[in-house]
């Protein structure tokens, strides 16, 4: 069944407003999510599809990150009440 696009828009909308939320949210509390030591060499930097993605500037905190992952995404979805399923950790710009 085809809806008209006016339908559609609020939805798609409110769907960016939570997910860009959610991203500022994690971004201001990362520190302490994931400590001081691996906050300054990681940044979370995308929401999509309930999967998170993580950039890191160097192995060493993607070793690090890799082997807390399931102690993370607790957290995580508790601070996001299950917006985050899944964890994807990149290399790529933190700053």
């Amino acid at each position: 069944m085809t809806r008209p696009i006016g339908e559609l828009i609020p939805k798609i909308v409110q769907q960016a407003l939570t997910t860009h939320q959610t991203i500022q949210q994690l971004q201001q509390e990362w520190r302490r999510l994931v400590g001081k030591e691996l906050a300054g060499h990681t940044r979370p930097a995308s929401l999509r599809h309930k999967t998170l993605c993580v950039y890191t500037d160097e192995p060493g905190a993607s070793f690090l990150l890799a082997m807390e992952k399931d102690a993370l995404l607790a957290k995580l979805n508790q601070r996001t009440h299950g917006q985050i399923e899944e964890l994807i950790i990149r290399p790529g710009e933190i700053s």
